[in-house]
């Protein structure tokens, strides 16, 4: 004989909660790193925002870095509408500043990149082989 009283299904509510509990975990441990480690904190949120920057030139950047402005050549920095000034061309150097991050961000992880791969691949080759490889 069946009862008509069903029992709950534990295993779909734990499987489907499991990821969501996982991902808050994570998080209280980031928000406890983040709250034990202020300067690292603050210089992350400070690349992190270089970064969105450079990455959104397009955007965030005021003037094209290539026009130039024969009227406003060696503007002082804060003057008028240049925050960092212009240069001998009428260029503004914020517009610049933020389109050359870009390149060395491309650089930077580019470099890295490269450095990584070297060095796990000879690590790898190192620990395979060992003796006079090693």
């Amino acid at each position: 004989m069946t009862s008509p009283f069903k029992a709950k299904d534990t295993t779909a509510m734990a499987t489907t909660s499991l990821p969501l509990y996982r991902r808050q975990k994570q998080l209280l441990r980031a928000w406890r790193l983040a709250r034990s480690k202020p300067l690292g904190t603050l210089g992350a949120v400070i690349i992190a925002f270089f970064a969105i920057v450079a990455v959104a030139a397009p955007i965030t950047a005021p003037y094209d870095p290539h026009l130039t402005n024969p009227d406003k050549v060696f503007a002082r920095p804060g003057a008028s509408d240049a925050w960092f000034g212009t240069d001998m061309l009428g260029r503004d150097m914020l517009s610049r500043t933020i389109y050359g991050a870009r390149t060395s961000m491309l650089v930077g992880v580019t470099v890295t990149l490269a450095a990584t791969i070297i060095a796990g691949a000879l690590g790898i080759t190192s620990a395979y082989f060992g003796g006079k490889v090693d």
